[in-house]
């Protein structure tokens, strides 16, 4: 399914040090197209790291995350972007994944948006995940409410108390995730 991602290189980290996020490490490369890509990997408290990217033409975008790129090469970018994730791991073997799937906008070309619930990416996400890491080193945590998908080491000593600890922190850090409930 998939073999391999792209070439990639780290543009830099950018040090945040506010409300448990830490680092900003962004990434680039190009795909077989010649379409640039950034990926954005998000460090948090607690060894948590996620993932998202975009065209690099939509770089000033608000709305980078959601547009739908229609280069019809998911996996492979999504590979890609799992490659940063280990690159981190390597580096930190308490690290645990996320990913959101960020709700598709322009869809139709209407600019509606797509609901939260169970998005388009966060099925592909779910998809490629399922695919690609096994049961071993990762438990699989899914919220379709959120369409967000976590893979949290299993060397954390209580994988529940680990995902109640993340949730609470990601809730204050944006309490908009608290309003959806």
């Amino acid at each position: 399914m998939i073999d391999s991602g792209y070439s990639y290189y780290k543009i830099g980290v950018k040090k945040i040090n506010r409300d448990g996020h830490l680092n900003e490490h962004k990434y680039k490369f190009k795909n077989r197209k010649g379409h640039v890509y950034i990926i954005q990997v998000d460090e948090y408290l607690h060894d948590i790291f996620f993932v998202k990217f975009y065209l690099g033409i939509h770089k000033t975008h608000p709305n980078k995350y959601k547009y739908l790129t229609k280069t019809n090469d998911a996996f492979r970018v999504i590979r890609t972007s799992i490659n940063t994730l280990l690159e981190l791991k390597d580096k930190n073997s308490n690290a645990s994944f996320g990913f959101m799937g960020s709700p598709s906008v322009n869809k139709k070309g209407d600019g509606k948006e797509e609901s939260l619930i169970n998005t388009q990416r966060f099925r592909i996400y779910e998809y490629v995940t399922n695919n690609y890491f096994g049961n071993l080193s990762f438990t699989h945590s899914l919220d379709k409410n959120y369409s967000c998908y976590l893979l949290i080491n299993n060397c954390n000593p209580d994988v529940k108390e680990y995902i109640a600890r993340i949730t609470e922190m990601f809730k204050s850090i944006y309490p908009s995730l608290d309003a959806l409930n």
